[in-house]
């Protein structure tokens, strides 16, 4: 048995606004000519050049550049908080996605969230 239901899943990724989720992490998005999409630089890997692209009417967003990462609210708090799709899910029930890297820190240096399951002071 799924650990949440398609339903609930489905209510997160519409109540979701993706070009929102992605700035409060610090990512600074512009808005291209094309309505409801966006692009910017991707905080996952060292970019200069903006190989990020975000689609606020689908709720997806693409890196173009060197990670070549994608897909919906929930993988992208799994890459930037570098948890897992469950873990994802319980951060967005509690209201909390966006705290931890929200200093604009990039991803690839934000601290893993510790896991109860494992012991105190070891990191994965």
């Amino acid at each position: 048995m799924a650990r949440f239901s398609e339903e609930e899943l489905d209510e997160i990724r519409r109540n979701t606004d993706i070009v929102t989720l992605i700035e409060s992490y610090g990512t600074k998005l512009k808005e291209r000519p094309t309505p409801n999409e966006y692009m910017g630089c991707c905080p996952l890997h060292d970019d200069e050049t903006p190989s990020l692209f975000v689609n606020r009417a689908k709720g997806v967003w693409q890196c173009k550049g060197a990670c070549g990462c994608g897909g919906d609210c929930f993988r992208w708090v799994m890459k930037a908080e570098k948890v897992s799709f469950v873990a994802s899910v319980e951060l967005f029930k509690a209201n909390a996605v966006g705290r931890i890297a929200g200093n604009g820190t990039k991803a690839a240096y934000v601290r893993r969230l510790e896991n109860p399951t494992t012991s105190k002071g070891r990191r994965s």
